[in-house]
């Protein structure tokens, strides 16, 4: 329902196969995302995370025992997909918007790789090498990982 028309806007643009084409529909359906999850817990009466905080929850724990449930009880707002067809469609878009291989994301470049006569094990050499860049920013920042997560519960 949603990548036809972005698909048409894009061609008329002329942001096929350029980056352009590749980075503000996913931003902007991103963007739009984020604002309807932060309309839907503004819903949700303040009144209740006071009194959970009076009774020493954490701001994690009334994420989770307060507002998901409540959100789940109460009609969502009109949002683009929900978050496993979401992830879907940034793979989706990609293979849409983009016919030259230089432009194809990591991804894509490893689903069309997997269907040609290329060696298992050089497919996983390939995810592996894909994986690098975000397990060296997670080992570099591991400590304020830590620090966050630990810190979530503590007052003052």
């Amino acid at each position: 329902m949603i990548m036809i028309p972005l698909f048409v806007l894009v061609f008329r643009l002329g942001w096929l196969d350029t980056y352009p084409g590749l980075i503000i529909p996913v931003v902007a359906s991103q963007s739009l995302a984020v604002f309807f999850f932060r309309q839907a817990f503004l819903a949700v009466p303040h009144e209740l995370f006071e009194a959970a905080t009076v009774d020493g929850a954490s701001p994690f724990l009334i994420l989770r025992r307060i507002y998901a449930p409540l959100r789940r009880l109460r009609p969502s707002p009109p949002t683009r997909s929900s978050p496993s067809s979401a992830q879907f469609s940034l793979f989706v878009w990609p293979l849409l918007a983009s016919t030259k291989p230089d432009l194809r994301t990591v991804s894509v470049q490893l689903a069309i790789e997997n269907t040609s006569s290329v060696p298992p094990s050089n497919l996983m050499a390939m995810a592996l090498l894909s994986m690098l860049p975000v397990l060296i920013v997670f080992i570099v920042a591991q400590g304020r990982f830590v620090q966050g997560i630990a810190g979530t519960g503590l007052k003052g």
